[in-house]
């Protein structure tokens, strides 16, 4: 039942939003682990399918390269893997707060190469939106 609520207010929100100013761009940035998301309700899969949900969604894929438990790419795949609307844009939303930081069992403080601009390659790659694409 939660998820149903959690469908219809995010498309009740998206719907007024849109009677009011049709042009403005309204989103939602949810956690990056998808089976949390499924979990608390928020149905991902169909606000990346279906048309009169969101505009754009950006997952908190705050994770680094190296992390084993959650490592970037493989994220960044399976939430590009369920992106079905061309018209529902999808960014990748990075951990900028997490540079040189101990988070992730250290796997931030790499000085070798740069994990933002790295990750970003990635999504570019997999077909993620920038913010030139809106």
């Amino acid at each position: 039942w939660r998820k149903n609520y959690i469908n219809m207010f995010v498309r009740q929100t998206y719907s007024e939003i849109k009677k009011i100013k049709p042009n403005v761009i309204f989103g939602i940035s949810p956690a990056g682990n998808i089976n949390n998301c499924y979990r608390v309700g928020a149905d991902v899969k169909r606000w990346l399918s279906e048309k009169g949900y969101v505009d754009y969604l950006v997952p908190q894929i705050y994770w680094s390269l190296n992390f084993k438990l959650a490592p970037f790419e493989k994220i960044a795949k399976d939430w590009k893997d369920i992106h079905k609307n061309k018209n529902i844009k999808l960014y990748g939303g990075l951990a900028l707060y997490k540079i040189g930081t101990n988070l992730d069992a250290n796997t931030w403080k790499c000085k070798q190469n740069n994990i933002l601009a790295s990750e970003s390659k990635i999504l570019k790659k997999l077909g993620y939106c920038f913010h030139t694409d809106f």
